[in-house]
Formats: structure tokens, C-alpha cells, sequence
């Protein structure tokens, strides 16, 4: 099954230091650049968080997470790039997601929504069951403004403000952040909050614009990487 990485990535220093600022933005090139030497990834796509445009967020697909650990081993480069970042400035995990088709229409939204619910421990069996009945919903309703919606559990447990475990993650696509918001003010909104998934300690959410061709972020951060077609 696909596996998707998730790279959350900080190329900017605060508090007025370039010189920080500037090896910040040379090792996350390096970083980025190093997926140019993979050459299985089926698809990768990056972006800056619309809330925290200091955040660099990319959305890597792998055939399966065999795929992507076998390739992370084979290429060194890969390893010294993630290692060479300075602490805090680095925050990986993986998910499969579904449906995988509904993933790929999210991420090439205008914008994306991504929710990621975190919960101390797993997730329950049903945290995923309102997902289906929710896209019905945004279809059958032809909520202005959405494209698709998937999602998945992380592979490995996250930490996040005291929470602890496995977290499940959305990605629902938009035409722009307008138009979420207007859905979120809306009565159907609120009937449909119980369809989310349920029990989580703690809910963290942004928009993010992916783009599969980003040959320079704003401030001079490369993005790179080979790909195969989905």
C-alpha cells in the first residue's frame, strides 16, 4: 500500500541571526535535493504552511514502507541530510493513506487542509468509520469550494502537547482557505463534527498550499525530487 512522508521542516531561524538563518536554508536544501538521487518515489510534493510560513511541509509517496526504508538505507545522502539539521528543525512521520486516489486529488488542491488528531496510545478500530459517510456528505451537498478528502494513522506514535501515540491525519482538499472557512460556518458543519474521528487528546490543523514543482520556496529553499507516475 502507498506510504506517505510527511516532513515537517523549519528553514528559518528567528531572532535575526543570518548566519543561522543562512546554514538553516543550505542544509535544508541539502535535504531536499537528496530525493533527487531516489528514484522510486511515485510522487512528492511541497509547500509552506499557510499559518506558519516559516514551516516547509512535503508529502512524499512511496510504493509501501518497505520502499521508503530500503531507499533511505541505500543512499547515504539521504541520512547525512536529515542528520546535518540543526535539532528542532526536523519532524518526520508516515502514513498510509485512503482512498489513495482521493489523497492525490487533496494534495493537488489549491489548498489543503490537514488535520492531525493525536490520541495517547492508538486510535479506536472506528476512528476512521465517519470518513465515507463524510465525503458523501461534501458530495451529495456539493459544499462550494471541496475537492476530496482521505486519511490514514501514522505508522509510528507522535508526541504533541502532552499526547502521546498514533494520530490520525486528514488531508482535504480546497479551491481556497475562503471557502473552509465558510464551510465551518455553516449549520451542516456542525451536524457533521460527530463523523470525525473520535477520542483525541489533542487536534492540530493548517492549510497548505503542495506544489510538485516548487524549484524555490520564497526565501531561496530548494525543493527536489525525482518521481514515477501513481
Amino acid at each position: 500500500m502507498p506510504t506517505t512522508e510527511i516532513t515537517l521542516l523549519h528553514p528559518t531561524i528567528t531572532g535575526g541571526d543570518k548566519a543561522a538563518h543562512g546554514q538553516a536554508i543550505s542544509r535544508t536544501n541539502g535535504h531536499m535535493e537528496a530525493y533527487s538521487e531516489l528514484d522510486t518515489p511515485q510522487s512528492c510534493y511541497f509547500g509552506r504552511q499557510v499559518e506558519y510560513p516559516d514551516l516547509v511541509e512535503a508529502m512524499i509517496t512511496w510504493k509501501d514502507a518497505l520502499a521508503h526504508d530500503e531507499k533511505h538505507r541505500a543512499h547515504a545522502s539521504v541520512e547525512d541530510g536529515l542528520h546535518s539539521l540543526p535539532p528542532g528543525n526536523l519532524f518526520i512521520n508516515r502514513v498510509s493513506f485512503s482512498p489513495f486516489d482521493d489523497f492525490t486529488k487533496a494534495i493537488t488542491a489549491p489548498v489543503t487542509e490537514v488535520a492531525t488528531l493525536y490520541y495517547n496510545g492508538t486510535p479506536p478500530p472506528d476512528s476512521m468509520d465517519g470518513l465515507v459517510e463524510m465525503r458523501r456528505v461534501f458530495s451529495k451537498h456539493q459544499i462550494p469550494g471541496w475537492r476530496a478528502l482521505a486519511g490514514g494513522i501514522t505508522h509510528e506514535a507522535v508526541e504533541y502537547e502532552g499526547a502521546k501515540g498514533k494520530a490520525v491525519v486528514l488531508v482535504i482538499g480546497w479551491e481556497s482557505v475562503e471557502q473552509h472557512m465558510a464551510w465551518r460556518a455553516t449549520q451542516l458543519y456542525a451536524e457533521t463534527l460527530h463523523l470525525w474521528p473520535r477520542g483525541a487528546e489533542k487536534l492540530e490543523m493548517h492549510h497548505t498550499a503542495f506544489r510538485s514543482d516548487l524549484n524555490a520556496l520564497t526565501d531561496g529553499t530548494q525543493a527536489a525530487c525525482s518521481s514515477r507516475p501513481v
